[in-house]
């Protein structure tokens, strides 16, 4: 009887340990994958910057995995052919990594919307105080506008 149950150990051990091989631990979103993250309502794996700011296609090839829709084979994560370290060198990557920290800095300025469109109405402003002021031939500035007074006037 000890016999059957230390092949049935061992047997155990083994399944368990090539289960092990295919599990997703905190080293899968550690340093250079930390642009990964676990989806508890898809159960699966995600790249949050793809998903955010990935185009639908690229070359016309549907993004798929990682991007719409999650990852739910561990079995090659990591290495030089594994899922996430190949995601990681494509191009479409790269940009929305690029995007999104474009817009983390952009959100980081905390200057609001207002903020931005007053800025932009008081530099149209005073670009057009400097050409109304601008007095290229020596004569005073209202010798510019007198013609649209006297129109006015005569409409």
């Amino acid at each position: 009887m000890a016999k059957r149950l230390d092949w049935f150990d061992e047997l155990f051990e083994t399944l368990l340990l090539k289960f092990d091989n295919k599990y997703l631990g905190p080293q899968h979103f550690a340093d250079r994958y930390s642009v990964f993250s676990y989806s508890l309502s898809q159960q699966g794996v995600f790249c949050k910057p793809c998903v955010l700011f990935a185009p639908d296609s690229v070359r016309s090839v549907k993004l798929d995995r990682l991007v719409k829709s999650p990852l739910k084979d561990y079995s090659h994560l990591t290495g030089n052919n594994g899922y996430l370290t190949c995601h990681l060198r494509t191009e479409f990557h790269e940009d929305g990594v690029t995007k999104a920290s474009a817009f983390v800095k952009s959100f980081h300025k905390q200057s609001d919307v207002a903020q931005q469109l007053n800025a932009a109405a008081a530099a149209e402003i005073n670009k057009t105080r400097m050409w109304a002021n601008a007095q290229p031939d020596g004569r005073p500035a209202e010798h510019r506008w007198r013609p649209l007074f006297n129109a006015a006037k005569f409409s």
